[in-house]
């Protein structure tokens, strides 16, 4: 064979062979990507289960999996959820159960002297007022396993657990979530369960740093609670289209949940607690005649609510306000709670009150954190000072002759009939 032919052939035979390369690595490449996207584009829940709608619609790189449960960590938009009326943040899931924080605090207190977590206010009110006030708990919650964590210095450590239904975030919770550099940071002040050799309590404060508080001052509350699976009903996890928990038809002011809002006398209210007869509610927005915002002081020389000071805040609600009133017969007396709290003492707040037909917000009542600038009932020792609430959820004091918004508290008859709405700011609830 001439050297001619054979140098033809063995070409023929390199062409032949980078186009069979060629071919198999086109089609293995097809494979590897046709695979990809049937394994993770196309990876949908096979149930309509809501903790599978959550798990799958959330960045793995945002997950941490421990062979048990998913933990959502970082700077998440798309782990809202609506339960009871209160709008909450996704933090774990484990066997379907979704484990949820409030995204904001739902009430300020103080936490107590020298008092662990499990005999604080804060344990104190969650499994009392708060606890009250949540829709249909068998229904829709299940045992929660806190972490107490106790602690002198800002890292994980190991957890004394408590089952109990209400609990707040722990250290471990915050800094496993990323801490100042989480969904979990909402630049507000609010304690968490850990305590320090001293039964000191740590908080998170602003900026999402973590501190111990030797003071006694009052910060947010947030708390924790386990959802059991549920179908999924509606929303995508976004803040303006959370994931729904319930959906139930409302036909009377006893089913209302918290946080809904309700026509009543040409002013729109908040639904903020329940008692065995009434609906508490304050006034979404402050006090506004002629379009005009009003502004009062306490007093002249109370710092209690005094229903007979005629230069008073207590006087001007229980008469000049409430005679502007329509269908008084909606209207019920309520306690309103006016207790000192020196030991910062959360039964030194309800030991005393006054029984009234309109009132203010006092240290304890639910939504609390969104009334910035306006007088609180609670008056704290004698130095003539009142609480004022500050928009990042803390307290400050102001001295009675400081001129306020006003955001008045009353309570309606839990009997009345709904005739439309759907509780919301454009569509609030109408009364029959």
């Amino acid at each position: 064979m001439s050297k001619k032919r054979r140098l033809k052939k063995e070409k023929i035979f390199r062409v032949c062979s980078i186009l069979f390369i060629g071919f198999l690595f086109i089609f293995f490449s097809s494979r590897l990507v046709y695979n990809f996207i049937l394994e993770n584009v196309n990876k949908k829940p096979d149930s309509s289960l809501l903790s599978d709608k959550i798990i799958y619609s959330i960045d793995e790189n945002k997950t941490i999996y421990d062979g048990e449960k998913t933990i959502l960590k970082g700077n998440i938009d798309n782990n809202y959820i609506s339960y009871s009326g209160i709008l909450w943040r996704v933090m774990e899931i484990e066997n379907g159960n979704i484990k949820i924080v409030s995204d904001d605090s739902i009430t300020l207190l103080p936490w107590g002297q020298n008092k662990n977590y499990e005999e604080s206010n804060i344990n104190k009110w969650l499994n009392s007022t708060f606890k009250n006030n949540l829709t249909d708990i068998e229904k829709y919650l299940t045992l929660n396993e806190m972490c107490i964590n106790n602690t002198n210095e800002i890292n994980i450590t190991e957890c004394q657990n408590k089952n109990d239904y209400i609990s707040i975030l722990s250290m471990n919770e915050y800094i496993t979530a990323g801490a100042n550099d989480s969904y979990l940071n909402n630049n507000t002040y609010f304690w968490l369960s850990a305590t320090n050799d001293k039964n000191e309590p740590w908080y998170v404060f602003d900026n999402g740093g973590i501190k111990e508080d030797n003071s006694n001052h009052i910060y947010g509350v947030r708390p924790v609670v386990v959802l059991k699976d549920i179908d999924y009903i509606f929303g995508n996890g976004t803040k303006s289209s959370p994931y729904l928990v319930s959906n139930e038809p409302v036909d009377k002011l006893s089913e209302v949940e918290l946080g809904s809002l309700i026509d009543y006398s040409d002013y729109t209210w908040k639904v903020v607690g329940k008692t065995d007869t009434s609906i508490k509610l304050v006034l979404n927005e402050p006090l506004t005649i002629d379009e005009k915002e009003v502004e009062k002081i306490y007093s002249k020389k109370y710092y209690e609510f005094n229903l007979k000071d005629t230069n008073g805040i207590a006087y001007y609600l229980n008469n000049t306000f409430y005679k502007t009133l329509t269908n008084k017969d909606y209207l019920q007396k309520g306690d309103f709670y006016i207790g000192k709290y020196d030991l910062f003492d959360l039964d030194e707040i309800y030991s005393e009150s006054v029984n009234t037909y309109v009132g203010l917000l006092t240290i304890g009542d639910i939504y609390l954190p969104e009334n910035d600038d306006m007088y609180l009932l609670s008056s704290i020792s004698n130095d003539n000072t009142i609480p004022v609430v500050n928009k990042n959820n803390t307290i400050f004091y102001n001295l009675i002759s400081y001129e306020s918004k006003i955001k008045p508290v009353i309570y309606l008859d839990k009997e009345i009939e709904i005739k439309g709405g759907i509780g919301d700011i454009n569509y609030p609830f109408e009364l029959r």
